[in-house]
């Protein structure tokens, strides 16, 4: 189980079920999703963009509330995204990692 810290979850009524596109992560997303608890969770750091997290994920905030449960999504590195703490392709105005 992977946790989120509750000071990184979204606030109520911010929509969290956008699954990453092209345009989010900058780059194909692998559309393959496996079933629940049959895949090994991988956490692949995208260049100058997000966390992309394929596998079986339960994202939960520290009080235990899932946030989502899905095989694949994008979480801002960024700290710009409108829908933290997933992706929305706001990186693209110039973040650089370090």
């Amino acid at each position: 189980v992977h946790r989120l810290d509750s000071t990184h979850a979204p606030s109520a009524g911010t929509a969290t079920n956008v699954a990453p596109d092209e345009e989010a992560v900058g780059g194909p997303v692998d559309a393959t999703a496996a079933e629940p608890g049959t895949a090994p969770v991988v956490v692949t750091v995208q260049p100058n963009g997000p966390l992309l997290v394929t596998g079986a994920v339960s994202l939960r905030r520290a009080d235990g509330t899932v946030v989502r449960e899905d095989t694949r999504f994008a979480l801002c590195r960024c700290g710009q995204s409108a829908n933290k703490p997933f992706c929305d392709g706001s990186h693209k105005t110039g973040f650089t990692a370090d």
